[in-house]
């Protein structure tokens, strides 16, 4: 599908449910009432079908609310990866109940996870997240590198007076995992949309704060995608900071990276190894979850390194890892977006900044999809992509998917 700036839209995000077990104060107004919709997997599944076989969908990410609670997932994940057109499937999660659930998502055909984390801190989880257990979502983490769900992305919204000052500290213990941590601006929408000069971190200021401690060698940009990517190496030549956003040093007790040391930046293409991956499609040699830890210790807990090294770089060990940056608010990505999302009520949303909705749900009569009046339906939507989108602040994410 080409929209009419001429931009491609290859890329479904589909929200399975608007229900979540948690309620994070970015994304929920704390007296929201989600409706508990389910769409029905069925009518998602022959949309998606719809969608790739016959207008160029090529990747879908499964979202929410929380996808994990959506009862039909694993599936209606079997049936969308079984489709001869798709190329890629996600999903993005907060991370509560993935230890469940890595290994059946695996098999289900999932090929990569996102895991929304935005503090170690467990009382800072929990007053964000309004009651979220923070070592669920860590062992969540851990079980999806270990199933081999990889590279999995550590997504965070850098929101100042919470979580600034925790950068670094949240970048090492990520690419110690092999994780990519990607580092989110707020947006202006949803609750915090009138707070947004008082909690924006631009994306330059998070630059600033992660290369004093290490140096960033920007990768070329994908084409279509709002992350820039960042290969990380450890500067050594510098004194580390004792503050200034990335946290208090590690403990003693904690681990530090190995091979740490200036080196050249690696392609991208350096990123994962030629040699297979150890048990399938997992990358870990360690094939047991960690233990919990006690109820107030340290929340990070310890990475164990992959059997890749840090972040796949088995070829240059001096590269800690990859970073992302997303700056939807002060860099928008508009002119290389290829969305579409589909809620789980059934309606096709364009944009996210844009609070017009188009519903095929009515298309879907007698357990079949009229495609012919679901095409119009469509078109229109596509049609109403913007060069930029408007900047409204009544939408939820909650109801639409991250």
């Amino acid at each position: 599908m080409i929209d009419g700036c001429g931009r491609e839209i290859d890329h479904l995000r589909l929200s399975l449910t608007d229900h979540c077990n948690l309620a994070c104060r970015y994304c929920t107004p704390g007296d929201a009432k989600p409706s508990g919709q389910m769409i029905d997997p069925d009518f998602a599944f022959e949309t998606v079908r719809w969608l790739v076989e016959e207008h160029g969908i090529r990747h879908v990410r499964l979202t929410g609310g929380e996808p994990l609670l959506y009862p039909h997932l694993l599936p209606l994940a079997r049936r969308i990866r079984s489709l001869a057109g798709l190329h890629q499937m996600t999903l993005t999660t907060n991370g509560q109940a993935l230890e469940k659930y890595a290994v059946p998502l695996r098999d289900a055909g999932l090929d990569r996870i996102n895991v929304s984390l935005d503090t170690l801190k467990p009382d800072a989880f929990k007053h964000l997240t309004r009651g979220g257990r923070i070592d669920h979502t860590l062992r969540g983490v851990h079980a999806a590198v270990e199933a081999g769900l990889t590279p999995v992305k550590v997504n965070l919204v850098v929101q100042r007076g919470v979580n600034h000052d925790e950068l670094c500290e949240i970048t090492e213990w990520g690419l110690k995992l092999g994780c990519v941590v990607r580092f989110l601006e707020v947006m202006p929408i949803g609750p915090l949309a009138h707070l947004l000069d008082q909690h924006l971190v631009p994306a330059a200021e998070i630059l600033e704060r992660l290369g004093e401690r290490f140096h960033l060698t920007e990768i070329p940009r994908k084409n279509g995608s709002p992350a820039v990517d960042y290969v990380v190496r450890r500067r050594q030549s510098e004194p580390r900071p004792s503050g200034r956003g990335c946290g208090d040093e590690p403990r003693p007790s904690e681990p530090r990276p190995s091979g740490s040391g200036p080196g050249a930046a690696s392609r991208p293409s350096d990123r994962r190894p030629s040699e297979p991956r150890p048990s399938g499609r997992g990358c870990a040699d360690e094939r047991h979850p960690p233990e919990p830890r006690p109820s107030g210790s340290d929340p990070s807990i310890e990475p164990r390194p992959s059997a890749r090294g840090h972040a796949g770089h088995a070829q240059d060990p001096d590269i800690l890892g990859v970073i992302g940056l997303i700056a939807s608010t002060t860099r928008p990505f508009c002119d290389v977006c290829r969305r579409l999302r589909l809620t789980a009520h059934g309606d096709l949303v364009p944009c996210v900044h844009d609070p017009r909705h188009y519903s095929i749900r009515p298309c879907w009569e007698s357990r079949r999809l009229d495609a012919a009046a679901a095409g119009r339906i469509l078109a229109t939507a596509i049609g109403a992509k913007l060069p930029e989108g408007p900047k409204s602040q009544s939408l939820i994410m909650l109801t639409l998917g991250g």
